[in-house]
């Protein structure tokens, strides 16, 4: 899915700001290599246990390889990034300018909060696969924000979480990999079961609509409607997918059927 985003990513500019900023993993210290263009596009991100020049040439390396050569990069007081930048120059044969300003780096410097928002109340990760796996979807997700995706002919109207199914669906699956729709209804039943109180029996979720991500929800018709927590339901299904939540007379009419 990453690799279908980034063959219709729009060109980002040739000045770039790079940084790394600090994840928890396994309770140890990991570093996560990010850069923005001047205008603050993400450009491209990568995991790592070392912060020196090994692991900074790698991410310099992978940017280029899919955002061609910068003209300029902006860098902290980092040795390391430095010293990547310049051993790429001496081994391509390249003239990237390199720049220590702190003002110019507060772009990407802001930008690590909309991976720290998310990951902040995860408390770590248990593995690495698990970390480079929900970074993808973050910063996915966060480019598809900022409308970094060229959007087809018919599609400028949807929403970010819209366009999100919508490049899942046209990914090829891997292996093993859950369909888009199942892995929605076991969101969105994790969600529900989690916002209903516990002595509430047998809740089911599916997710249904084109346009509107709303939820199915059908409980026991051994408790009364005045004990069914819809507004939480309703609430926890809207914060998933996006979409307002569903009538309540329409839910009503859905469990009593």
């Amino acid at each position: 899915m990453e690799e279908a985003f980034h063959r219709r990513k729009c060109p980002v500019w040739v000045s770039w700001r790079m940084d790394e900023t600090y994840l928890k993993l396994k309770g140890h210290w990991y570093y996560l290599y990010r850069a923005v263009d001047k205008t603050g596009q993400s450009m491209d991100f990568l995991l790592t246990e070392q912060r020196d020049e090994q692991a900074a040439k790698r991410f310099l390396t992978k940017a280029i390889r899919r955002h061609g050569v910068p003209e300029k990069s902006t860098i902290d007081g980092s040795g390391a990034n430095e010293a990547a930048i310049k051993n790429y120059n001496a081994a391509h044969g390249t003239a990237i300018a390199i720049r220590k300003i702190k003002y110019l780096n507060n772009i990407v410097e802001q930008d690590h909060r909309a991976v720290k928002w998310l990951t902040g109340p995860m408390l770590g990760f248990k593995s690495f696969a698990a970390a480079q796996c929900t970074l993808a979807g973050v910063e996915l997700m966060h480019m598809i924000k900022k409308r970094q995706l060229v959007v087809e002919e018919g599609d400028e109207g949807l929403t970010a979480a819209e366009l999100f199914y919508a490049l899942a669906a046209s990914s090829p699956h891997r292996p093993g990999q859950l369909p888009l729709h199942d892995l929605r209804s076991k969101i969105c039943d994790t969600a529900l079961v989690r916002a209903a109180c516990v002595s509430t029996p047998a809740i089911s979720a599916r997710a249904c609509g084109e346009r509107k991500r709303t939820a199915c929800v059908t409980l026991s018709k051994t408790r009364s409607s005045r004990e069914r927590p819809w507004p939480v339901m309703q609430r926890t299904a809207s914060r998933h997918f996006g979409a307002s939540p569903m009538p309540a007379r329409a839910v009503t009419s859905l469990a009593a059927s």
